[in-house]
């Protein structure tokens, strides 16, 4: 993490061209930069109460480029579809006995559970000294 600077105008932080809706964690703000390999140098500020804090890291899959691979390896989605689509598809076979809604209810809850899981990042996060970042900062497109 990258504590809040002064000479850091965060508000000035290019933003990036193009993009997906990311998930919300509680950050303040966000900006995504692809860098050549495939990967994405992806910076999030949090406003907290000992200060403003910057969470800098590289994710292995860029959205931009992988949003799949980016959302099955960086967050919770397909474990959470997983669970939501199984437990609910049982759980309504167990109470109705009928296939049909049990489907459908295993669809749905399997589409909740992606939505979810979606949003709650795993915590696989590579944190850069300032030197680092500004060095991998550099090889961004």
């Amino acid at each position: 993490m990258l504590y809040a600077d002064p000479a850091i105008a965060w508000e000035t932080f290019p933003a990036p061209a193009r993009g997906l809706p990311g998930a919300n964690v509680g950050q303040a703000a966000d900006a995504r930069f692809s860098v050549a390999d495939g990967t994405s140098l992806h910076l999030q500020r949090f406003i907290w109460a000992d200060g403003d804090v910057i969470d800098a890291h590289l994710d292995d899959h860029d959205p931009h480029v992988w949003p799949i691979e980016h959302a099955a390896h960086a967050t919770h989605a397909v474990e959470y579809g997983l669970w939501g689509g199984v437990g609910l598809g049982l759980f309504t076979y167990a109470i109705t006995g009928n296939k049909r809604a049990a489907l459908v209810a295993g669809g749905l809850g399997a589409g909740g559970g992606v939505y979810r899981g979606a949003h709650k990042p795993k915590q696989s996060r590579k944190v850069f000294l300032l030197s680092e970042f500004i060095a991998v900062s550099r090889l961004c497109a």
